[in-house]
């Protein structure tokens, strides 16, 4: 073992002189525990969130989205559709409109966002989990339902469960009206409410689902559409696969994974895990304090010691060296039951969920957390930073004081 190394592993296990030193000691390694430990605590909290958001989204938006580059409609073509199924990872295409309406039923009225999409399997698979009541079909035979928000269906008095109750849709018409009443500037259509979901708020209280012919019919839509939704194989790359398709459909088109259709949400996520992050790592850093008073002290404690190595020949890097070493291994000591303290509490969360949301009706029950080895990372990287800051000033205090007692 190099002899540096030897010197600072002693000088870290043995008891010293002055108690005050160990107390200072223990103090600098439960400091940066402490502050490891939540660092990795609150980094998984957001990972959770993340992860709950992307899970919540999944319910209602595709894998990936075919959207035009510019303006509001894409022209819809067998060509086209055969571009996209003819990608191997694809599993089915569905063609989509979505715009604003009008939603009338009896005496109560809303502006609600309809979201017309062809049915298919994979639409139904992933609707299935966020019904309330009735339904994930939006066909049934010679009928079409509609599926309703839940805050819709209660600011409309809907009774889902009847199978009954029919919702009128109104939309502008392409052409300008030359009436006199404003009624005949608007498409109107029946449909009969077939079931109500219940996802987020965000969803719940502005949605309405129905067949893509039905919106075809109300929008006068011909073969524009607002989006084709992309369902892939269960064990596709979705990275791989956007990336193909982008390269297939060229400029013209953009492709969208599900954190591109909610670019806002995920971007101000990392934002606040990353303000987060620097705001924990400063109050480590300010906690390493008691590391560089541990350290100093320790030098002045160690002063004949010092004078004895360098009578013996030891030069300035061996002192600096020695108190390096004493500095990182209480930093990594505390780091790494830290660590263990963070990781142990965030599997508990997992397994138990000890922490609750405290919302009534929320998508999950417990607080979610999600353990990100790229946290551990750069936890570990800040660790090693603020280790070499608040050992460096006690290393060189050591070096003066070794020379100074030499001369």
């Amino acid at each position: 073992m190099r002899l540096w190394l030897l010197i600072a592993r002693r000088y870290f296990f043995s008891r010293q002189k002055r108690n005050f030193i160990n107390i200072l000691s223990i103090i600098s390694l439960l400091g940066v525990a402490v502050g490891t430990a939540a660092l990795v605590i609150v980094l998984s909290a957001f990972n959770g969130m993340r992860d709950v958001a992307r899970e919540m989204y999944q319910v209602f938006d595709p894998t990936l989205k075919v959207m035009p580059a510019s303006g509001k409609w894409l022209q819809v073509s067998p060509t086209l559709l055969s571009q996209v199924r003819s990608v191997s990872a694809v599993e089915e295409v569905s063609e989509a409109l979505e715009d604003n309406v009008l939603l009338m039923h009896g005496g109560d009225q809303a502006i609600a966002r309809l979201k017309a999409v062809s049915a298919s399997n994979n639409l139904n698979t992933r609707l299935k989990p966020a019904m309330i009541a009735g339904q994930s079909n939006l066909n049934d035979h010679e009928r079409s339902f509609a599926l309703v928000g839940v805050g819709i269906v209660q600011s409309l008095k809907i009774d889902p469960q009847s199978g009954l109750d029919d919702i009128q849709l109104w939309y502008p018409k392409n052409k300008k009206s030359q009436s006199l009443n404003p009624e005949n500037a608007f498409n109107k259509r029946y449909i009969t409410v077939g079931g109500t979901f219940g996802i987020e708020a965000s969803f719940d209280n502005q949605y309405v689902m129905a067949p893509i012919a039905f919106g075809v019919d109300l929008m006068a839509a011909g073969d524009k559409r607002s989006y084709l939704e992309v369902a892939l194989q269960p064990n596709a790359n979705v990275a791989e696969t956007k990336e193909q398709l982008q390269d297939l459909l060229g400029n013209k088109f953009i492709v969208q994974d599900g954190d591109d259709q909610h670019a806002d949400l995920i971007k101000i996520l990392r934002l606040e895990k990353l303000f987060v992050f620097i705001a924990l790592s400063f109050i480590l850093l300010i906690a390493s304090f008691n590391i560089y008073v541990s350290l100093s002290m320790l030098a002045v404690d160690k002063q004949a010691d010092l004078t004895i190595l360098r009578a013996m020949g030891a030069d300035d890097a061996l002192m600096r060296r020695i108190f390096m070493a004493v500095g990182s291994f209480i930093a990594i000591s505390g780091a790494l039951i830290g660590l263990g303290i963070g990781i142990a509490v965030c599997i508990a969360q997992q397994t138990y969920g000890f922490v609750g949301m405290g919302i009534t009706n929320a998508l999950v029950d417990a607080y979610p957390v999600t353990i990100d080895p790229n946290d551990l990372i750069a936890i570990g990287l800040v660790i090693v930073v603020i280790t070499l800051l608040s050992s460096l000033g006690p290393a060189l205090k050591a070096m003066r004081i070794g020379t100074r007692v030499e001369a």
